[in-house]
């Protein structure tokens, strides 16, 4: 078997290579093991379903010669010594949390093969817990991977983003399809959002004050209609993923800085334009 990684991007930039649909059997994901092309860090967001577990339990099995049956119990129990889930009773995950990670890695393997570490409910990491994981990222010894599970990428630091392979689940039935459908307002956004990508048009200042009233969800929405149009457009998917990046960086400061709405909306506009 081939173990050397592969960071899972293409040499242009950093748009996810794999986008799962409604499949949550992580097969693709294990093909990708066995073909040496795993990546080190992976954010899944949206609806991944048991898409973690059920890659663990493949890997797991495919490198210790172990029974899938047998792996699944354990990484059900989490009790197979190959894997640690970091998780929350609470609403937050602390930096003593990420610490049993830190003591995990630095130990030996107990059993020979494969390492996979995952981290639920990702978007609730406190400040020190995000930067306690962004230093077992940068730190992550061979054979191992880790999977950040997250619902969104707003609350995650850029740090992380940045460092992670991203792969997008889409909802069956999305959020914000829901509420672009349902707010007409919203439909709005998606012109605004097209001529600024296609002719450069940043809103006047009357429209730019009713996207301000909502830049959060406007941010949702312009990510959500730059996803689609990067599965759709190939040709275009790179400069519309750095878009999408960019973005996502700005929401996450946004909400750790307490950025004004109307300076919130002018940055994603001009990445927009750029």
């Amino acid at each position: 078997m081939n173990s050397a990684y592969h960071n899972g991007f293409d040499e242009k930039g950093s748009w996810p290579a794999i986008d799962v649909g409604t499949n949550t059997t992580g097969e693709k994901l294990v093909d990708l093991y066995r073909r040496g092309q795993l990546a080190q860090v992976y954010l899944f967001y949206g609806e991944f379903g048991q898409t973690a577990e059920i890659l663990a339990t493949h890997v797991l099995a495919d490198s210790t010669r172990l029974t899938k049956d047998f792996i699944a119990q354990h990484v059900r129990n989490r009790t197979f010594p190959n894997f640690f889930c970091v998780e929350s009773e609470t609403h937050e995950i602390t930096v003593d949390k990420v610490r049993e990670l830190s003591s995990f890695l630095q130990d030996t393997p107990t059993w020979p093969g494969w390492r996979i570490v995952i981290i639920k409910n990702a978007e609730t990491m406190n400040t020190s817990a995000s930067n306690a994981i962004l230093k077992n990222m940068e730190e992550l010894p061979k054979n191992t991977t880790m999977i950040l599970l997250a619902q969104s990428l707003h609350a995650i630091k850029p740090t992380i983003l940045s460092r992670a392979q991203k792969v997008y689940f889409p909802y069956k039935s999305s959020p914000i399809e829901n509420f672009i459908n349902e707010n007409n307002y919203a439909r709005e956004w998606i012109v605004m959002i097209e001529n600024a990508l296609k002719r450069k048009q940043i809103p006047s200042k009357e429209r730019m004050d009713t996207v301000a009233n909502e830049a959060q969800n406007f941010a949702e929405v312009a990510m959500h209609y730059l996803h689609t149009q990067c599965i759709k457009d190939a040709k275009n998917a790179y400069p519309l993923s750095m878009k999408y990046d960019e973005i996502a960086n700005f929401t996450s400061l946004a909400a750790e800085k307490s950025l004004a709405p109307a300076h919130f909306a002018l940055a994603i506009f001009s990445v927009l334009v750029k």
